[in-house]
């Protein structure tokens, strides 16, 4: 599991993040299976340094703590939750998103679920190795690595 230390403690890339695209709000959804540590590092480097504002799905919390309890035990993952907590707000999940993630057309009711609460907390775009579970975004989506690349030029 990736860890970075940062002001608000060791946090793991397993994670749903929403960064600002210069002003503007992304929403990454949680990938347990990332292929690349510094595309994660940075993300995270990003929300961090207060350069972009960080957003976790209130879903993705809970699958984190789950994760993370699986490998490294309760009081660990309670630490890294807390981490994320600090560092990131938290978009929502009511009624109203899981009404909304069901008439959404999404085949994955999760994938729906995330798109939902990204557009509830005013995000612009989802970042996402799944671009096909997002198919039916009303956002626009990007892969990890054209996300850090559409910010690298605004961020500078």
């Amino acid at each position: 599991m990736f860890r970075a230390q940062t002001r608000a403690g060791r946090l793991t890339a397993r994670t749903l993040l929403a960064l600002p695209l210069v002003g503007r709000v992304v929403h990454l959804p949680a990938d347990p299976l990332i292929s690349s540590v510094a595309l994660a590092a940075l993300s995270f480097s990003l929300v961090d340094s207060g350069r972009v504002r960080g957003v976790l799905g209130a879903t993705t919390i809970t699958t984190v703590f789950y994760l993370a309890t699986r490998g490294v035990g309760v009081a660990e993952a309670q630490a890294h939750v807390r981490s994320l907590l600090d560092l990131f707000d938290v978009a929502s999940v009511d009624r109203a998103v899981l009404v909304a993630a069901l008439d959404a057309g999404f085949d994955d009711f999760e994938d729906g679920v995330l798109h939902e609460a990204a557009v509830v907390a005013g995000v612009d775009a989802i970042v996402t190795r799944d671009g096909v579970g997002f198919s039916s975004a009303s956002l626009p989506v990007f892969s990890p690595s054209a996300f850090l690349a559409a910010v690298r030029g605004h961020l500078r």
